[in-house]
């Protein structure tokens, strides 16, 4: 098991034991094709057009559009290098080491070779060879009988808008935007992030947080205004004690959920719930009429999604060797 879940959209919510989280690249013209270092987006940048993703069946090109909108969503904050290499891409990142966030990204033609090849990148970073299977095809089996084996799996989830996710009231829990440029409002972001992802208790299984995590998490806030697709971060709190946090990524009419988490002391008081309908909220009044997100495939986490309106659009394992 990997020793951290997924932390882009995912984390200790209302449900014991749990994290929400993040994932890849895809095939076809990713119009940002260079990462920028720290937070800051390219230049000069080209949105891609934004998708009519089949949800209940999607295609191949329907996983490679929505998943090229979470990518470009979601560039400097735990990725910080991509390197296109014919069938496959290459991510990176320079604060985190696992391989959640340093795989090769494999198109439904990429083959065993192409990822043998890339392992000297790998091995200069320090990071072991991984790859991230968007596609079914016969790579799957051949990594297997190279050695690699399935180190995680990510579940893809989505909702529609006009159908799920009705907003409620809040109640005790109020949520408030985050103030980029306020470093109250930024160091309050990141101590509830890292309360609500790292720990030694009975709900919080995988011990303490990688440091690179918080200091990744911090320049996302940090650099919110700099994405070629705005992040809106969120904080929760309880009678003015801050208990939650989340972001997520306007992309036209698709909204990313990512980083969704409530301390130790908040859990089981609605503060995940309260979160989820604010960005909702938020989602409509913007006019994005969906929403997506990843988190660890078949956990307590995705049932409790899929019980607030969100359903399993596609399962894309790890492989790492």
């Amino acid at each position: 098991m990997p020793q951290h879940p997924k932390l882009f959209d995912a984390g200790l919510c209302d449900v014991e034991d749990c994290r929400w989280d993040e994932a890849a690249i895809l095939p076809g013209p990713v119009t940002s094709a260079r990462v920028a270092k720290h937070g800051a987006a390219p230049a000069a940048t080209v949105r891609s057009t934004v998708p009519a993703v089949n949800l209940e069946t999607p295609s191949d090109e329907d996983v490679a559009a929505l998943v090229r909108l979470h990518y470009e969503g979601i560039q400097g904050t735990y990725f910080d290098e991509l390197i296109p290499r014919g069938s496959t891409s290459l991510l990176f990142s320079d604060l985190v080491a696992d391989s959640y966030y340093n795989y090769i990204a494999a198109t439904p033609s990429a083959t065993i070779e192409d990822c043998l090849g890339a392992a000297a990148e790998f091995s200069s970073r320090d990071r072991t060879l991984a790859v991230y299977l968007l596609f079914e095809s016969r790579l799957r089996s051949d990594l297997e009988t190279d050695g690699f084996t399935e180190w995680a799996a990510d579940a893809w989830l989505t909702a529609d808008l006009a159908t799920t996710l009705e907003p409620v009231v809040e109640g005790q829990i109020a949520t408030r935007l985050v103030e980029a440029g306020s470093e109250t409002d930024v160091h309050e972001y990141v101590d509830a992030f890292k309360a609500a992802f790292s720990g030694d208790g009975p709900s919080d299984p995988y011990g303490a947080l990688d440091e690179g995590y918080v200091l990744a998490r911090e320049r996302s806030v940090r650099s919110s205004g700099n994405s070629q697709w705005p992040s809106l971060f969120f904080v929760a709190s309880d009678d003015g004690v801050p208990v939650g946090v989340a972001q997520m990524v306007l992309c036209g009419e698709w909204v990313g959920v990512y980083g969704v988490g409530t301390v130790p002391e908040g859990r089981r008081k609605g503060v995940g719930a309260t979160l989820l309908n604010r960005m909702a909220v938020e989602a409509r009044n913007r006019g994005a009429g969906k929403m997506f997100l990843q988190t660890e495939a078949d956990s307590r986490i995705q049932a409790w999604y899929e019980s607030m309106g969100f359903r399993l659009s596609f399962v894309a394992p790890y492989f790492t060797k």
